[in-house]
């Protein structure tokens, strides 16, 4: 999912997507006549603001209810945790919330309302051959932050307040045993799997990077050895062919492990054991270990550097800077609470960092949260590199090869990676 925003597509009728499948058709309006004994939702301040529209969605929505003749935009999620877009012409003043936006009502059932996050941004776009809404979260704002608190501190104590969600246990499949081994690692939640690269039995102690997959970062798959196209191969694959050791975790609620997801908070504690495990590798250097991720990987590992300094350094690809534009798919949290996003957004603690980082993405790609983070970060820990000519998943195969390069050649008593521009940009030089 490239941006992990919603786009929504919109011909006569609305009608929702996941920029993957195909769209799926919204429900008919209800044609019900409202019940006039039961009075609407008053409008509060705080319902006001849930929904925001941009002119230009506002206008589109506004001849879209002219159309069908409708009263309301229904924003809800969906039970596959998408978010969905209908028009409607009646509310239920005992389960829905009223809210407007530039002068159009909206409505939310309560159950969506706790999975939605304060203020998220829905605007219409038509460009490209592609006319739809999109769906996503602005920066909002958490706050004034007090830089002399790190995001260690800041969790300490706080209990999340999950989602109650089904949870589907997917078997691990069983790796090439050239390429990976299956192994178990002790975490906080119980025995958690892995992918491991086998001992070469080379009696040498080789660098070893963990990689953090996008989508469900919390499961693994067939997809850490299969390679994909060159504009789009999430494998990582350069790593393990420069010789360079693999962990691919699973983490908490993840396929049959134990635990349940939280969505960008315990996990950083499953990586952290991860690393622990790895060091206890016969045939791994502990000083050498690398920490990787891509797309809601890269957040996940960005975060984890917030909390520890335990990796040499830390590649995070295509991140955001606040997790709630993910929407309720992969955060399982009280997205309405806003200290839940205070502590998972990595935008909002750059300042914990203590090793080196490195942050790139195309700039077809999630570029306004690497510039957001770029300009707000005064920790020279952390570097943000914009990548011409590419994109959210093209940017991952040539710049994992160069950063495998650059991996094995630094053994030197601390970490003396660099990364230009130059070198940086030159695979997508047309």
């Amino acid at each position: 999912m490239k941006h992990f925003r919603l786009l929504i597509l919109a011909g006569v009728a609305l009608a929702g997507c996941t920029g993957q499948p195909p769209a799926e058709q919204p429900a008919a309006p209800k044609n019900e006549p409202e019940v006039a004994s039961k009075p609407e939702a008053a409008k509060t301040p705080e319902n006001k603001d849930r929904i925001i529209l941009t002119a230009r969605a506002a206008g589109q929505v506004r001849t879209l209810m002219q159309q069908r003749q409708a009263k309301y935009l229904r924003v809800s999620v969906s039970a596959s945790f998408e978010y969905k877009l209908d028009l409607d012409q009646q509310m239920d003043p005992t389960n829905d919330i009223l809210g407007e936006s530039r002068g159009i009502p909206i409505v939310v059932d309560r159950k969506s309302a706790s999975l939605l996050p304060m203020g998220i941004r829905v605007d219409f776009v038509n460009e490209g051959g592609r006319a739809g809404f999109l769906v996503d979260s602005p920066e909002v704002d958490q706050g004034p932050l007090d830089t002399s608190i790190s995001l260690v501190e800041a969790r300490r104590g706080f209990k999340t307040k999950l989602i109650p969600r089904g949870a589907a246990r997917t078997p691990i499949p069983q790796p090439p045993p050239e390429l990976f081994r299956l192994v178990r690692f002790d975490a906080p939640p119980g025995k958690l799997a892995a992918y491991l690269t086998p001992d070469p039995r080379d009696g040498k102690k080789h660098p070893a990077i963990i990689w953090i997959t996008g989508g469900d970062c919390n499961s693994i798959d067939a997809g850490c050895w299969r390679e994909g196209p060159p504009g789009n191969d999430q494998s990582a694959s350069a790593y393990r062919k420069a010789g360079i050791m693999m962990m691919f975790p699973a983490l908490r609620g993840g396929n049959d492990n134990p635990g349940v997801k939280e969505g960008f908070l315990g996990e950083v504690d499953d990586v952290l054991a991860a690393a622990e495990f790895l060091q206890k590798q016969p045939y791994v250097d502990p000083e050498r270990i690398y920490l990787g991720g891509h797309s809601t990987g890269g957040t996940l590992v960005l975060l984890t550097a917030e909390c520890s300094d335990r990796f040499r350094a830390v590649f995070s690809f295509g991140p955001v800077a606040d997790v709630a534009g993910y929407g309720p798919r992969y955060n399982p949290f009280v997205l309405s609470d806003r200290k839940e996003l205070q502590l998972r957004a990595p935008g909002r603690w750059l300042h914990s960092i203590r090793s080196p980082v490195f942050v790139f993405e195309g700039t077809g790609g999630n570029l306004s949260a690497l510039q957001f983070m770029a300009r707000s970060s005064k920790n020279k820990k952390v570097q943000f590199f914009e990548i011409k000519g590419t994109d959210h998943f093209g940017v991952l195969s040539p710049t994992n090869r160069l950063t495998a390069e650059k991996i094995l050649h630094d053994t030197g008593p601390s970490c003396s990676l660099t990364f230009t521009e130059e070198e940086l940009n030159k695979p997508f030089l047309k």
